[in-house]
């Protein structure tokens, strides 16, 4: 074998020794080639796309009652400013600065976002009871109809 090359154990073919991914940078420990790890990566997900699609699906809906029992501990803590309402289910975190608002928490904590950007934007923002206008829904409604607690604390919504 010509100086320089070594076997890649994934393709079986020699290549160059820049090629490899290195294990450990100190003692130059080559692994494998990238090109044909990245191949063989792509090929695998292909293969099992489902079941990563699966795994995600259910890490997200996890992390989404995770998250919405987090946030409802902190309204619970953090009552409405104006009136000291408590109730987590007519609370809401209003930005004061909308100039520094990234999204409504509501939307990082249903779309997954990580815990540390749900809980920064929520600290930027203040709580505030919503109007009971806005609590009552009307029986024409729409809109999602809760079939489990939003929290530990708050009654079901139908």
């Amino acid at each position: 074998m010509a100086a320089g090359l070594r076997i890649c154990h994934w393709s079986g073919l020699p290549k160059a020794a820049e090629e490899f991914h290195l294990r450990n940078r100190a003692k130059e420990d080559v692994t494998r080639v990238a090109a044909s790890f990245n191949a063989y990566r792509h090929e695998h997900y292909r293969l099992n796309r489902e079941a990563y699609i699966q795994r995600n699906n259910g890490v997200l809906r996890d992390r989404r009652r995770k998250w919405a029992e987090r946030l409802c501990e902190y309204l619970f803590v953090h009552p409405c400013v104006d009136c000291g309402e408590a109730d987590p289910v007519v609370l809401e975190l209003d930005h004061v600065d909308r100039g520094t608002k990234l999204q409504a928490v509501s939307f990082l904590a249903r779309r997954g976002y990580p815990w540390t950007t749900v809980e920064s934007e929520s600290r930027s923002a203040r709580s505030a009871a919503r109007t009971a206008t806005a609590v009552e829904r009307p029986s024409n409604s729409t809109g999602p109809k809760f079939t489990e607690p939003r929290c530990p604390r708050s009654p079901v919504l139908v």
